[in-house]
């Protein structure tokens, strides 16, 4: 293990990898739920400072990796992102396979190097995943050693003695439905991410503007935007106000450009 650490850090030259304030956008986090005191972020925060794996839940747009990626900002971890789009398995997670001269050379999955520099694995679209596969990845969230073939034989990491090592999910598990027992549930810290407000949306379509950093006035853009509003949201189980309401706004945008 230590042989092929020292690989990864010396040879290979990586590093942590820590995200700057400066390279993620601010999260704005919707209004306390009722009889709730602090918002949808604070709560997050106060449960994976705490050591709780996070379950971040909802549509395209509402901000899990935007919130995810703040959380990491704050408390100062390494950052290591993957999309399970593709029926993701631990094993891929751990490591990520290399042929060099016929030889079988095993570089680090995203789930080892948030092990190796004790940072935050996040799980994007885990919802597509089958529950064998999302029961897999429980094993780091009970601590349990994780094995990775490497070139210099099994190297094993162990999560129980690492200071900050966690894990934060995200997927649309509403639109998905994925067939999940309630334990595989239970395990994780479950966070509904609501639908934006008219002015969230507006900024987010804004920042979806491909290579603009702010809205345009033309009218093309703004059919390009009403189009991608369709594509992220008519198709998917949206409450009809929901539809109406960033409909309207759309509209609106649109007369005064």
């Amino acid at each position: 293990t230590e042989r092929y650490v020292q690989w990864v850090r010396q040879d290979l030259g990586y590093n942590p990898n820590r995200l700057a304030a400066d390279e993620v956008n601010r999260f704005r986090s919707p209004l306390p739920e009722p009889g709730c005191s602090i918002n949808l972020e604070e709560r997050a925060f106060l449960y994976l400072f705490r050591g709780f794996p996070l379950m971040l839940d909802g549509p395209t747009g509402t901000g899990k990796t935007t919130l995810a990626e703040n959380l990491v900002v704050r408390l100062d971890l390494p950052f290591y992102q993957e999309n399970a789009k593709k029926k993701l398995t631990l094993k891929q997670a751990l490591v990520d396979p290399h042929i060099q001269g016929g030889d079988t050379v095993s570089y680090p999955g995203q789930l080892t190097l948030a092990n190796i520099f004790d940072g935050v694995y996040f799980l994007e679209e885990c919802a597509n995943l089958d529950e064998d596969n999302f029961v897999e990845f429980h094993a780091p969230l009970q601590r349990k050693p994780l094995t990775v073939p490497t070139q210099f034989g099994a190297a094993q990491f162990h999560p129980q003695r690492l200071e900050n090592f966690n894990i934060i999910a995200a997927g649309n598990f509403s639109y998905q439905r994925p067939d999940y027992s309630i334990a595989s549930l239970q395990r994780w810290v479950w966070l509904s991410m609501p639908y934006m407000s008219r002015t969230e949306f507006a900024a987010s379509l804004r920042a979806r503007q491909e290579g603009k950093g702010k809205m345009s006035d033309d009218r093309t853009s703004m059919d390009q935007m009403d189009v991608k509003f369709k594509a992220l949201y008519l198709d998917q189980a949206v409450p009809a106000r929901a539809i109406g309401a960033v409909s309207d706004m759309l509209a609106g945008i649109r007369e005064k450009a």
